[in-house]
């Protein structure tokens, strides 16, 4: 019996694709300088999204001003895939409608609440949180 192949095999594979721009719904993509090394592959891994597409913003990021809603993302009529995850330890509020609020948005629960809509909304994206430093990861692809 065959065995399947490893997901290291599978990454290789995918990477290969992309680098010789075959891979299907991915154009025009420009790699970084030495893309060959394990250590830019394993960077191009990580901007992939589920979908296959590249993300486009991307990271770790903080809350910037406690108890004040702050744009995430702005409007984006191209955004394909969105996934905002608190890894914080206290409780988060996001609204993908305009600026969020305690009283009206998604609330993301302390340590791992995340959001990632099967269709992915274009208006902006808002997060707040009532103490400032706090942090959460966002990630949108177009």
């Amino acid at each position: 019996m065959a065995q399947s192949p490893s997901i290291n095999d599978r990454d290789h594979d995918l990477l290969k694709k992309i680098t010789e721009n075959t891979y299907e719904g991915i154009t025009n993509v420009t790699l970084p300088t030495g893309a060959a090394t394990a250590a830019k592959q394993d960077t191009l891994a990580a901007l992939i999204s589920p979908s296959g597409r590249i993300f486009t913003s991307a990271g770790a990021q903080t809350i910037t001003a406690g108890g004040a809603a702050q744009t995430v993302f702005a409007a984006n009529t191209s955004r394909v895939y969105l996934f905002i995850v608190n890894t914080s330890d206290t409780i988060m509020y996001l609204d993908v409608t305009g600026a969020a609020a305690t009283t009206a948005s998604i609330p993301l629960a302390a340590s791992g609440g995340f959001y990632e809509p099967l269709v992915a909304p274009s208006a902006l994206i808002s997060i707040l949180c009532a103490t400032t430093g706090k942090a959460f990861v966002a990630k949108q692809a177009s």
